[in-house]
């Protein structure tokens, strides 16, 4: 494992959050922008990190779909499963990234969507394949939310 030459630092978007020192704001800006995604962690990837630890050595996002409209897909027992990975299947995220989405088995009304990068961080400075891997990944996650849109209004269409 490669270690970092400098300490960990973190900057503060607002006085209720801390992320790292090397996410550009417009990622925070599109990845919290989303209609029926919630933003629940993101990293950029460490030096000292580890796969398994909270203080990742790669590039990791965390996302939940908003609660109201889990609870209608719930009730109509569908599951954005298969869609979500025909988009995934369809993304420039398919060579770069694992990723893992479904029914929590922890939280009773929270669907996950996890993306790891498959890539490891090899510099303290951002490398340009964060900066894709980041792009690639807020690209995935509209089509994501576009196809949540979607449900959400067949769904309201549905029920009137």
């Amino acid at each position: 494992m490669l270690t970092s030459k400098q300490p960990w630092k973190c900057q503060r978007t607002n006085k209720t959050y801390v992320v790292d020192t090397g996410l550009e704001d417009s990622w925070l800006e599109a990845l919290n922008g989303f209609d029926h995604l919630y933003l629940h962690s993101v990293c950029e990837g460490h030096l000292d990190g580890t796969r398994w630890a909270s203080r990742k050595s790669m590039p990791v996002l965390r996302l939940s779909i908003e609660p109201s409209l889990f609870e209608r897909l719930q009730a109509e027992q569908r599951s954005p499963e298969p869609q979500i990975m025909a988009l995934f299947t369809a993304s420039a995220l398919r060579e770069t990234t694992n990723i893992q989405h479904g029914w929590s088995d922890i939280l009773p009304n929270d669907y996950s969507i996890h993306l790891d990068a498959k890539q490891d961080r090899a510099s303290d400075d951002m490398e340009p394949w964060v900066r894709e891997w980041f792009s690639d990944a807020i690209v995935f996650l509209r089509h994501v939310d576009c196809h949540l849109s979607m449900e959400m209004k067949r769904v309201s269409g549905a029920q009137v």
